[in-house]
């Protein structure tokens, strides 16, 4: 398998999140940080991705078990850096939920 069959587009779901905070004008510094998180979360996914088909060499649907629990893991350190202040505002839920649905986009 190639890298390209393997990987989710990363930049592509990261620049839907941030288009996603961006649509109120306003992009606030609990937004700043939860899309910051996402991306260091996002880049290490990538890195475990390669990993797993390097050493692993799996079969597609290893992979895309592989892959479901990655994105479970990703959506669940997202909201974790959401809640971090005790409130997750209505901006970091669409962030999340943004995520979400950019994630689905690249299932197997």
């Amino acid at each position: 398998m190639t890298r390209e069959k393997i990987s989710y587009p990363i930049h592509l779901v990261l620049e839907g999140i941030v288009k996603q905070a961006e649509r109120d004008g306003v992009i606030t510094k609990e937004e700043a940080d939860l899309i910051n998180r996402i991306q260091i979360d996002a880049r290490e996914l990538e890195k475990r991705v390669k990993e797993f088909v390097e050493t692993k060499r799996p079969t597609a649907e290893e992979l895309e078990k592989f892959l479901a629990e990655q994105r479970e893991v990703l959506i669940k350190q997202a909201t974790e850096e959401a809640e971090k202040d005790g409130i997750i505002s209505e901006d970091e839920k669409s962030i999340i939920n943004r995520l979400i649905q950019e994630l689905e986009k690249y299932k197997g």
